[in-house]
Order: C-alpha cells, then sequence, then structure tokens
C-alpha cells in the first residue's frame, strides 16, 4: 500500500486503498489488520481507518474476532457458486432494461468493448477489467443505478476469487467467456430496437434473457465451479 495525498475524503481514500490490497492479496486472507499499523503505512490517522475497516466488514471483506480485532476475510473457493448466480440475476435485469434504451452509436461502443475484449483473451486480468467495463456499460445504459453498484460489489469479490484460486484455470477458459460475451452482444443488438422491444411478450423475453444473457454472460462460471473444487484441494494439500 501507499500513502496517500487527500483529494476525496480520506475515509474513501483509505477504503479504496485497503481494498484493492485485499483484492491483489498485498493483505492476505486471514491477514491481521492492526489500525495503528494501517495509519502509518496510509499516512493517516486511525480514525479514518477504523472508518474504511467498518466498511469493509460491511461490503463482505473484512471480518472483526473477539479479543483479535480485524482480519481479511478468508476466500472460500464454493463462493464461485453464490458469485455466479447474484451476476447471473442482476445481469438480466439490467440487459432488460438496456435493450429498450439502447441507442445505434451505443450498440456501435458496445460492439468495440467487445472488439477490444477479443485481444485480451491471453491476458485474464486485461481481460477481466474490460469485462467489468462491458457490464457497467450495459448498467449505465440501463439506467439501473442500484444494480450497478451491487454488480461492481459482486465483480469486485469475483476479481479476488479468481486471482486466488483461478489464475490458471480463468485463463485457459477465457476464449470460451469471450464467445458467451458476443453472445451476450447479439441478444442486445436483436432486442434493442423500441418498435420490437414493444412487442416481445414478456415472458418469452424473460425466458431468453435468462438463457442467452444471464447464463451466456456468465456461463464460463459453470466450466470453472466444475474445475474449482481441484484445485481448492491441490492448493490446500501444498
Amino acid at each position: 500500500m501507499r500513502r496517500l495525498n487527500a483529494v476525496r475524503s480520506k475515509k474513501d481514500l483509505v477504503i479504496a486503498e485497503i481494498r484493492e490490497a485485499i483484492l491483489n492479496g498485498e493483505l492476505a486472507p486471514g491477514a491481521r489488520l492492526v489500525i495503528d499499523d494501517l495509519a502509518e503505512k496510509l499516512g493517516v490517522s486511525s480514525i479514518p481507518v477504523r472508518e474504511a475497516l467498518q466498511q469493509l466488514h460491511a461490503d463482505g471483506y473484512v471480518v472483526f474476532e473477539p479479543f483479535i480485532g480485524a482480519r481479511v476475510g478468508e476466500i472460500a473457493a464454493e463462493s464461485i457458486v453464490e458469485v455466479f448466480t447474484l451476476l447471473e440475476a442482476m445481469e438480466v435485469t439490467s440487459s432488460r432494461m438496456a435493450c429498450g434504451r439502447l441507442a445505434p452509436e451505443e450498440l456501435a461502443e458496445l460492439e468495440t468493448i467487445v472488439a477490444h475484449m477479443d485481444t485480451l483473451t491471453a491476458d485474464a486480468e486485461a481481460w477481466s477489467q474490460e469485462n467489468r467495463h462491458f457490464h457497467e456499460f450495459i448498467c449505465a445504459r440501463a439506467g439501473t443505478q442500484l444494480v450497478a453498484g451491487l454488480i461492481a460489489k459482486v465483480l469486485d469479490h469475483w476479481d479476488r476469487l479468481h486471482r486466488h484460486f483461478l489464475k490458471e484455470v480463468f485463463v485457459s477458459h477465457l476464449p470460451i467467456a469471450q464467445n458467451l460475451v458476443h453472445k451476450a452482444g447479439s441478444v442486445l443488438r436483436k432486442r434493442a430496437s423500441a418498435a420490437e422491444w414493444q412487442l416481445v411478450d414478456i415472458a418469452e423475453y424473460e425466458a431468453m434473457a435468462n438463457v442467452e444473457v444471464g447464463i451466456a454472460v456468465f456461463g464460463v462460471g459453470e466450466a470453472l465451479i466444475a474445475e474449482v473444487s481441484v484445485v481448492h484441494r491441490s492448493q490446500a494439500g501444498a
């Protein structure tokens, strides 16, 4: 972690810095979080650090243990099931709303994002960041601000999971994931016409969305879930 220069509030800066250290593994699962030590490293008082740990606890990154204090939350490989289930549900909601709002130039921008992702399938970290951009773009055009905030948090947990457990496994599945992103983009293009949108039967759309948007975008999770227990056991035995 680095010392902070105040632009936003100190609390927000401390939250962002500690969260990133947890996500990238600098602060490992189970590591103790000593307020005075963190304050010294970040060049702030103990107050914003204490406030930041409370917020990170609410977000699921930090746990408080009696007589011990704060620790980085452990990661369970099986959480990948929960993460993908949440992402699927939220993606269906935002995609459904976006279909009625995407303008032709926005569809073109979405295609540019997908085309850029095509060039990143050998780089898991870069692809993941652009994948986040893809989903944030859809949420922004959908106007689903609450869903956008929730998706950002769940994607953070996904980043932590794949960085910790699935580096090699995830890289091997990136071409599959990218193909599913293409399918999701195709669904959005087909349903983006306002005239067509008004004619779509809601039940028919929901069935289509669940299969072709939600599961398509995050369907790679099923392949990862099939392997994650093997990865977890091999790491535990190392």
